[in-house]
């Protein structure tokens, strides 16, 4: 029987360099192609390309300290890419942007952003 893959690391990736972790994401893909009709016709007779959408959400993200020094944060950081590594593969969404923040912490807990990103491109590297 075979297994599922699991994924072993998941980071915010800017100019190579891992700069965050997450602990869990969820990704969704959408297409918004459009029904082409023909007169005299009941049902349209097909489709046309959309637009392609890439939505990720993230929960507990974590900058690097040595991101934190390098001046990258959550609130300032545009045009990365999302990695998740597989045992056979990485998924790379690339053209990243997020789109929101929700913080959440408690006295002397480590600060957790939950995050949404929206991706101009998914890819997958074979390993």
């Amino acid at each position: 029987m075979a297994e599922f893959p699991t994924s072993k690391d998941i980071y915010f990736e800017v100019d190579g360099k891992k700069v965050a972790v997450v602990q869990n994401y969820s990704a969704s893909f959408s297409k918004d192609d459009k029904e082409i009709d023909a007169f005299g016709e009941e049902l349209p007779v097909g489709f046309a390309p959309g637009k392609k959408t890439y939505t990720i959400k993230i929960t507990k993200a974590y900058i690097h300290d040595n991101a934190l020094k390098d001046g990258i944060d959550f609130y300032n950081i545009n045009n990365f890419n999302f990695v998740i590594v597989k045992p056979d593969r990485r998924v790379v969404y690339t053209g990243c942007s997020i789109t929101g923040i929700d913080e959440d912490g408690s006295l002397n807990d480590t600060i957790a952003e939950n995050i949404n990103i929206r991706a101009t491109v998914r890819r997958e590297d074979k390993r």
